[in-house]
């Protein structure tokens, strides 16, 4: 993107998709190359082929992702630029990278040629770390670690090479602080909230805060994927022993009592005693003594603090000013409902309203039109696709939600009309704009009143 200019939010993601084409092609090629050598030497049909056409996608993946993240930081440095809408595209765009260079190579062609093997199985494994890799760079990238180069000497106090002495890339930067802080900030979670079921409602919002404020935070909930079909004992040890920078402890009655969460805390407390380092961060519901936590360690008392104002208390403890970011980084209003009729401002939250919830999520987002229609964007990064279902004038009169047109951006919703919004994770929701108040216009706020449904069996059809 030329410097002279000031780049859209398009514009950025047309760059995205161009790294993420180039990749695909360098793949593509390379493990046609790499085919064609082995079947020279005899060893198309090896384990040899695997091995490199599986390093070939780490290494495009790893130097597309630098790619873009180089563009994400040029547009942190833009005014105005809807930065986070940025950042949750390339985390989304470099999720999808994993699965785009896997296809152009060949690669889930190469593993089920050789079957559910070890080498394969060890393969899947290093494609799926890939994928946890994206949402560690971009941590790294919100707190300034990701330029400092892989294998740095990391030092305290670091002076400028002598001339024709060490490069200055292997010097440390001086935001880095303590080797204990580098340690810190070299764990995939910032964040990792331990709690019991009957606590989720209050935890959850905390989490949403959190997320929200660009922290990397270990919920269980935003995880569903990760923890599906692995041993939950072995990756909660993980992460509440080793992953997490700081592990926020909800206690309660109900958390001392359950099986799950003494694997969590048994987990903390064995690394709070490796090290005297604040990691256990405990946040009481009630005064239930926690076995093998120090009754003088300090907490904070969960019925003084709202989830919004614990996120914030969180947020210092990482690090982060409660004024860093923006302050529309926060949580957009939800109805979890599958269908309903609401009514919000659309002038608040960047004109993000959520409907449904988990896979059947839509992060709607509107814009002022007038007093008789609305702009709708397909922006957030939960929406694939969005379209104006034309004829109809109840939700229910529509049979095949994928058969209109969802090519556009941007669609200019009439009162009384239904768009259709189809999610990344191919569900389809139907919205029927019932009235719309402009403030430029007279009216007293900006609202928006809207009737929807949500087909979470996958299906099509609002009828049936």
């Amino acid at each position: 993107m030329p410097n002279d200019t000031l780049p859209t939010v398009n514009d950025f993601l047309d760059r995205l998709y161009t790294i993420q084409n180039a990749a695909a092609g360098r793949a593509r090629e390379g493990a046609r190359a790499i085919a064609a050598g082995n079947a020279a030497r005899g060893l198309f049909r090896s384990g040899a082929t695997l091995r490199a056409v599986a390093g070939l996608v780490e290494g495009e993946f790893h130097t597309a992702l630098s790619e873009m993240v180089d563009v994400l930081r040029h547009m942190k440095s833009i005014p105005g630029v809807d930065f986070p809408a940025c950042r949750d595209q390339t985390i989304a765009r470099a999720h999808d990278m994993v699965g785009i260079l896997e296809q152009n190579s060949n690669l889930a062609s190469w593993c089920a040629e050789f079957g559910g093997t070890a080498a394969t199985n060890a393969i899947q494994g290093r494609m799926n770390k890939l994928r946890d890799y994206v949402r560690y760079q971009i941590r790294q990238f919100d707190v300034g670690l990701d330029l400092v180069a892989p294998g740095a000497r990391l030092v305290a106090n670091p002076t400028p090479p002598a001339s024709g002495g060490q490069d200055a890339t292997n010097q440390a930067s001086p935001l880095m602080g303590s080797s204990r802080n580098v340690e810190r900030a070299s764990r995939p979670y910032q964040v990792a909230l331990s709690f019991a079921g009957e606590q989720r409602d209050y935890v959850s919002r905390v989490a949403d805060a959190l997320a929200a404020k660009h922290i990397a935070v270990f919920y269980d909930r935003f995880e569903a994927n990760a923890l599906w079909g692995k041993d939950g004992a072995e990756y909660f040890h993980q992460i509440f022993a080793h992953d997490s920078q700081f592990v926020v402890m909800f206690i309660s009655t109900e958390y001392v009592s359950k099986s799950w969460t003494r694997h969590e805390r048994r987990a903390a407390i064995s690394r709070q005693m490796e090290s005297d380092e604040e990691f256990i961060l405990p946040v009481r519901f009630d005064e239930t003594p926690v076995p093998g936590l120090p009754a003088t360690l300090q907490y904070l008392d969960a019925n003084r603090y709202s989830p919004a104002e614990l996120a914030v208390e969180i947020a210092k403890k990482v690090g982060i000013s409660p004024t860093s970011g923006k302050a529309s980084d926060v949580p957009a209003p939800t109805s979890g409902a599958m269908s309903g009729e609401v009514t919000f401002d659309y002038g608040s939250h960047n004109g993000r309203y959520i409907i449904g919830r988990g896979a059947t999520a839509f992060e709607t987002c509107w814009s002022k039109a007038s007093d008789t229609s609305i702009y709708l964007m397909n922006d957030p990064p939960s929406i694939h696709g969005i379209a104006i279902a034309r004829g109809a004038t109840e939700l229910e009169q529509i049979k095949d939600a994928s058969e209109y047109d969802f090519t556009s951006r941007v669609r200019a919703i009439q009162t009384g009309q239904i768009a259709v919004l189809r999610n990344v994770h191919g569900f389809f929701a139907a919205i029927k704009v019932l009235g719309v108040e402009d403030s430029s216009r007279g009216s007293a706020s900006d609202a928006l009143t809207i009737r929807y449904a949500i087909l979470p069996d996958g299906g099509k059809d609002f009828g049936s």
